[in-house]
């Protein structure tokens, strides 16, 4: 019976963990360097999103996941790879900006990013 339970648990890790591997990938309206209000000049208001997580000013990249269809309008939301971190980052292609939920979904405290340019 416990041989039966074990393998039954081996396999929905696997499962999940293959699930959320594939959701890691972050689409490429993301990836760029950002700042709140368009502040690009400012290094410490810049934030630089990568494959490999997101770095806020000159702090090191700390590790992000993607969350397809999150803000119940379709919006996929990037989230902090650590568990129990609320702020979020939702992309908007109408307006080509990046809202940082910085306490959560529907708190006060949202900040506004644009695209740096090149």
């Amino acid at each position: 019976m416990f041989k039966y339970y074990f393998v039954i648990g081996v396999t929905v890790m696997m499962f999940h963990s293959t699930a959320m591997a594939e959701e890691a990938t972050i689409p490429a309206e993301f990836l760029g360097v950002w700042a709140k209000e368009g502040e690009c000049t400012n290094a410490a208001q810049k934030i630089t999103i990568a494959q490999n997580g997101i770095k806020m000013g000159k702090s090191a990249f700390l590790p992000i996941v993607y969350v397809p269809d999150d803000d119940g309008q379709g919006n996929g939301a990037l989230h902090w790879a650590e568990e129990g971190v609320v702020d979020n980052f939702v992309y908007y292609k109408e307006g080509d900006y990046i809202r940082h939920n910085t306490q959560g979904y529907n708190m006060l405290g949202a900040e506004y990013l644009k695209q740096c340019k090149k």
